[in-house]
């Protein structure tokens, strides 16, 4: 976001607020003040809000480009977000759908490393599970989600044989 909207968000919040604390009882709620302020017919009150949701909705637009399909993922940028939308998941379908929905051109291999990473209830799972589970939940949703959690997490492990070890028969 650039700086010069940024204070512009600034300042015009520090006008409604003065203007707020000026003409208004403290605790109203924010569609109480609008009411009021229509009955008042309180037009500076009313103008300065919609300058600031004017810029609101800019800064929103702004934000977003990050998510269209032709634009690169700056794989920092992505695990920043990935972070983020797994700290603020309540569950890890949410999280997944999030990131699946969010990182669109992203690889899926590339996008289990992160989740793993981020949600310490996947990071038992192996990378195969994983990639299970993300294809689980973007084709079959919570239901296909939840079946291959459930078989990932029952399934018994069986250890694979290394290349360097010998079997004498």
């Amino acid at each position: 976001m650039s700086t010069e909207l940024q204070s512009r968000l600034l300042e015009l919040r520090k006008q409604l607020q003065d203007i707020v604390d000026a003409r208004y009882a403290k605790g109203l709620s924010e569609a109480e003040l609008d009411e009021q302020a229509v009955q008042a017919r309180d037009c500076d009150y009313l103008l300065t809000a919609c300058k600031l949701a004017r810029s609101e909705r800019e800064q929103a637009a702004l934000e977003l480009p990050w998510l269209s399909a032709e634009r690169q993922a700056d794989p920092r940028e992505s695990l920043r977000r990935i972070r983020e939308i797994c700290q603020q998941s309540p569950d890890a379908y949410s999280a997944v759908q999030a990131v699946l929905v969010t990182h669109p051109n992203v690889p899926r291999t590339n996008l289990a490393p992160a989740i793993k990473m981020f949600r310490t209830d996947l990071s038992q799972l192996s990378m195969e599970d994983l990639n299970g589970l993300i294809t689980a939940a973007w084709n079959g949703g919570q239901q296909g989600f939840d079946a291959v959690l459930r078989t990932r997490k029952s399934a018994p492990r069986t250890a694979t044989p290394s290349l360097w070890s010998r079997h004498d028969e």
